[in-house]
């Protein structure tokens, strides 16, 4: 069970959309699984896929109806990154105002239910046809709903960090290694020797 303390943390509530996902896919997954077994079918990404748009929703109009009970027994995220440039309660309305920006998704899928044919199988199986197909295009789309909610989204300084291999360290050093023998002016080595040998001639 996540502990409420890691809200604290600001990544981890600006993450709290990625958080969500892994409920949801929870149960997406028991559901689909049971519904193989019951339909005989062994395709488990195909319901996996068609079940998830209808979990994510009633698991986001939970969140979204209790957010203000939810929200409040957590943590008010603290050292925010300057560079973010966002506040507390900035990042505090973002993340519980989320829940509401991906429900949108259910009102841009339904502009996609008029290119469906409603004269191939029942009406019902086209809809939940055409909200399911547009609810993951309609994912794609969440920047506008959050300018129309005003909620701004956090940025996150990402920071590549190469890791160099003991082959790589071990070469570098044996080209330092190299370089130094062939410095005349660097005492001790090999070049250092051989211009002695030549100044003495």
């Amino acid at each position: 069970m996540i502990s409420k303390e890691i809200f604290a943390n600001p990544k981890a509530m600006a993450s709290s959309g990625l958080l969500a996902i892994i409920p949801k896919s929870v149960l997406a997954g028991i559901l689909a699984t049971a519904m193989g077994l019951l339909v005989r079918k062994s395709n488990f990404w195909s319901l996996f896929f068609v079940v998830y748009p209808t979990m994510g929703i009633l698991f986001d109009i939970f969140l979204h109806t209790f957010r203000d009970k939810l929200w409040k027994t957590l943590p008010k995220p603290d050292a925010i990154p300057e560079n973010w440039e966002t506040s507390s309660e900035q990042l505090l309305q973002y993340a519980k105002q989320l829940p509401k920006v991906r429900l949108m998704r259910l009102v841009g899928s339904l502009l996609f239910l008029p290119f469906f044919d409603f004269d191939r199988g029942s009406m019902a199986l086209v809809i939940f046809a055409g909200l399911t197909g547009g609810y993951f295009i309609c994912v794609l789309f969440d920047w506008v709903w959050l300018g129309i909610f005003k909620l701004k989204r956090p940025s996150f300084p990402f920071k590549i960090v190469v890791t160099r291999s003991r082959n790589t360290s071990y070469l570098d050093e044996m080209t330092a290694r190299n370089s130094r023998q062939n410095d005349a002016t660097s005492p001790g080595s090999s070049a250092w020797y051989a211009q002695k040998n030549i100044d003495s001639m």
